[in-house]
């Protein structure tokens, strides 16, 4: 769990760990997710990211943003928005030359009382994906309000969930994703996983 210590630490090697920019007319959101894995250690600095994202998901929405995407280093949820973790069946295998560890897909995923609040948040502010890593394998899932959950493996070590529905394609190899957005009267945006 994160401590004021700890993301004092970061502040002073990498900077701010939430920040938001344009792109044009997109509005990103970049948050620390480790806070909404667990605040226990810092629950005033997960009360201020919440009240700067819900601060900066309103202002995107007020300046008339025509994409709003959330960045963060852990997946809101996998497979379904309302998954929960005690009841995910699915794992991914990991080994390396002394051992093979069985991780639980439940392990990726941020816990469903913090996620269905921010949840809540993007579905009022029409945000339109949510982009992660940690899993370190490639899924794409769509909430009932349209926010795609686009999650990209990593460019180290790719692993295979159990978990995945049978009809995800997406290749599963270290790649980069690149994201394309349309801005006009129809503003959208498509996104392709390019293998490495």
């Amino acid at each position: 769990a994160p401590t004021p210590t700890s993301i004092e630490r970061f502040r002073m090697q990498f900077g701010d760990e939430y920040l938001a920019f344009w792109a044009k007319r997109c509005y990103n959101i970049v948050v620390n997710t480790c806070l909404f894995n667990d605040a226990s250690k810092a629950p005033s600095h997960f009360k201020d990211q919440y009240t700067w994202l819900e601060e900066r998901l309103q202002y995107a929405t007020d300046k008339q943003a025509q994409q709003i995407f959330v960045f963060g280093h852990h997946p809101w949820f996998l497979y379904k928005e309302d998954e929960d973790g005690d009841t995910m069946e699915g794992y991914s295998t990991i080994a390396n030359e002394t051992k093979t560890v069985k991780v639980p897909d439940s392990y990726f995923i941020l816990p469903k009382e913090s996620r269905m609040k921010v949840l809540a948040l993007f579905e009022k502010f029409n945000v339109s994906a949510a982009f992660s890593g940690h899993f370190h394998q490639n899924m794409v899932s769509t909430t009932s309000f349209g926010m795609q959950m686009i999650v990209t493996s990593s460019l180290s070590d790719v692993i295979e969930s159990t978990g995945k529905p049978a009809d995800f394609t997406e290749p599963n190899t270290r790649g980069i994703r690149v994201v394309r957005v349309e801005g006009g009267s129809t503003a959208s945006f498509d996104h392709e996983f390019i293998s490495l």
